[in-house]
């Protein structure tokens, strides 16, 4: 029965990602193990066949449900959007980073519906040079949560710092500062990253602990996603995920496995089409350029050309670069972002399916 339950469900989402894909570029993931989402994690357990619809760009959306795979949980859903508005002032980076989530459960056992919303708004200043960027933090974090007749409220605001190491061959490394003000105390938070990608290949693993007494628990992580053709990519993860002093919703060890599946229009290859926005020099040197406001953080760019290894870009007057000599000829090229994961901005109109479920943008040096 609850196998024909999670089938049924599988199939009422997808149908409606059909429809809701039209015109645009989506992804559906297919997954069994935790939701991602705090909050849901803490109130549904681990055990889940999760279904979800989302659109990743500098602003998002998402819709996910999960059906329990075990009698421990209750099935779920979860909605969200948010995204990243900045503006460059020389080097630096100002913004806000913002995001609304929301979720909802039913306890059949009980006949009673549970749910709850969280609303988080951080501006944001950051700093690149070369292969590093920094970015400091501060802001508001609120969840509301009810479960049947009861209601609680929490609101702490949060400052912290990031920063990230590009030190070649695909790998980055990265540090976090966390500091929650509540009003009952203070929670300070370390941790470490590590990011690998070549290829269709990406990993990733961090670590990290709460420094306060009353929260001395750690956390870490492990992952990985390959990319495979027609479209798809595997992921699977398995972490420690400390408490977090906005949910109190305790630590816990979570798993993941699934499979996504890009869908809706994607631009194709045309030989009508300019090539891509790259100024070529009377020295014969090619320059590289992706619009600030086309990715969050400092991206790299890695081709034919760079043996698929990332070059780290410059950010200047607005605008990524990354230098090149290059002789005359066609080459395929694609961008990676500061957490590992490879994009193609819509302003590269030329592009070509790179055979691992993506695409890589065509280079034309005359």
């Amino acid at each position: 029965m609850r196998v024909l339950r999670v089938t049924i469900f599988a199939l009422s989402i997808c149908q409606l990602a059909v429809v809701a894909v039209a015109g645009q570029e989506w992804v559906v993931d297919v997954s069994a193990g935790s939701s991602e989402y705090e909050a849901v994690a803490g109130e549904v357990g681990s055990a889940n066949a999760i279904v979800g619809l989302r659109r990743d760009a500098p602003t998002w959306l998402s819709f996910s449900a999960g059906v329990p795979l075990d009698s421990a949980g209750v099935p779920w859903a979860s909605a969200g959007a948010g995204g990243r508005w900045s503006r460059l002032l020389g080097r630096a980076e100002l913004g806000v980073a913002a995001m609304a989530l929301g979720f909802g459960y039913r306890v059949s056992e009980l006949e009673t519906t549970g749910g709850g919303a969280t609303l988080v708004g951080l501006p944001f200043v950051s700093f690149g040079r070369a292969n590093a960027r920094v970015e400091l933090r501060t802001g508001v974090m609120h969840h509301t949560a009810f479960f049947d007749d009861e209601r609680t409220s929490r609101t702490v605001q949060e400052s912290g710092i990031d920063a990230a190491l590009a030190i070649g061959h695909g790998a980055s490394l990265g540090a976090e500062g966390r500091l929650v003000l509540a009003s009952e105390g203070t929670y300070p938070y370390a941790g470490v990253s590590i990011q690998f990608a070549r290829g269709p290949i990406s990993a990733w693993a961090r670590g990290g602990r709460w420094v306060a007494g009353t929260l001395d628990d750690g956390g870490w992580g492990l992952g990985g996603r390959v990319s495979l053709p027609a479209r798809l990519s595997l992921r699977v993860a398995y972490e420690r995920v400390p408490e977090d002093p906005l949910y109190w919703n305790g630590s816990r060890k979570a798993w993941t496995v699934g499979v996504s599946r890009s869908l809706g229009r994607r631009a194709s290859l045309d030989a009508a089409l300019p090539p891509p926005d790259v100024f070529q020099a009377p020295s014969g040197s090619v320059v590289m350029s992706l619009p600030a406001n086309e990715v969050a953080g400092a991206p790299s760019v890695a081709g034919d050309f760079t043996q698929w290894e990332p070059v780290p870009m410059q950010l200047r007057d607005g605008v990524w670069e990354a230098s090149f000599r290059l002789s005359p000829g066609v080459y395929h090229y694609s961008f990676l972002r500061v957490d590992g994961s490879w994009f193609l901005p819509e302003s590269v109109r030329n592009r070509v399916d790179d055979g691992f479920g993506g695409v890589n943008g065509v280079l034309v040096v005359r």
